[in-house]
């Protein structure tokens, strides 16, 4: 069978690290246009930021960027003038869903009553296309990180890859540290290896995300494996995968349960029939 990919983003220029020889694709480094500039330092000899949390809570949203840099980020996201991972996996929501999973619980740095401030911001300012819940993922996957990881880099003086690197390690950044990453050749941070990842669980995840921005016409439940911690996850999995006809209880610890068969439709219409690793049922039709 024949699998349709999406397209990959187009291949820019490289730069090399004057420092650690390392080389970095320019969008990584955040550069547009041509390197005029001589020596190329990726950063790789900074000091550890120790004030990120304490900048934070003191920077209203308002003061982030101007209207004008957000309006100019969105029109080069649009242009390609930008190269986003971000975009490139809202537009190819089938495209590698561990790598969806990492971005979609690294979307910005603000607490949660900023996070909104910003949304309400960015639903003010740009011009969006498509359906409200379009405009709402477009805004909250790729303006909302994309605005945190400009506003990193114009405050602390960093490269894209760094101002990323600080949003994906969360952790490290609330608590005032910023350690090295480990870098992939593009310069993007390397994500936990994928065995590590049952692609069943990463699969619902990303189901489950999807649900919780949708509105539905009945009471959606979410499978109980997301209620678990981390072992009993583990020994569900592995129950899961010695049932290969999934016939006992353990199958229905996976399943997304509908209460109305529209509602059913539209989940699978999403995700099943594109071959996500996820199951559905309803209780009664329409």
């Amino acid at each position: 069978m024949l699998t349709r990919l999406p397209s990959l983003p187009p291949m820019k220029s490289w730069i090399n690290c004057k420092n650690c020889n390392r080389w970095i694709h320019f969008h990584c480094a955040g550069v547009i246009g041509v390197w005029t500039e001589r020596d190329f330092d990726c950063g790789c000899n900074k000091a550890p930021q120790t004030n990120v949390k304490s900048r934070l809570d003191s920077t209203e949203v308002d003061s982030m960027l101007t209207d004008q840099e957000i309006r100019d980020v969105d029109q080069n996201l649009r242009d390609g003038k930008l190269l986003s991972n971000r975009l490139f996996l809202h537009e190819n929501k089938g495209f590698d869903p561990v790598l969806q999973m990492m971005y979609a619980n690294s979307n910005t740095l603000l607490d949660e009553r900023k996070t909104a401030q910003m949304m309400k911001r960015l639903q003010t300012i740009l011009s969006v296309p498509g359906t409200e819940i379009e405009q709402h993922m477009y805004l909250e996957e790729v303006m909302l990180p994309e605005v945190t990881i400009q506003w990193l880099r114009q405050t602390f003086s960093l490269w894209r890859h760094e101002a990323e690197a600080l949003l994906i390690k969360q952790e490290d950044a609330q608590s005032g540290q910023q350690q090295q990453a480990s870098s992939s050749p593009t310069g993007q941070p390397d994500i936990e290896k994928k065995d590590k990842v049952d692609i069943r669980l990463a699969h619902i995840l990303l189901a489950a995300q999807w649900c919780r921005r949708n509105v539905f016409r009945g009471k959606v439940t979410e499978p109980e494996i997301l209620q678990m911690d981390s072992e009993e996850q583990r020994r569900a999995m592995e129950d899961l995968k010695n049932d290969e006809e999934n016939v006992s209880s353990t199958h229905q610890l996976f399943i997304f349960n509908f209460e109305y068969q529209s509602d059913f439709e539209m989940f699978c219409g999403e995700f099943v029939d594109k071959g996500y690793r996820v199951d559905a049922s309803f209780e009664e039709g329409d």
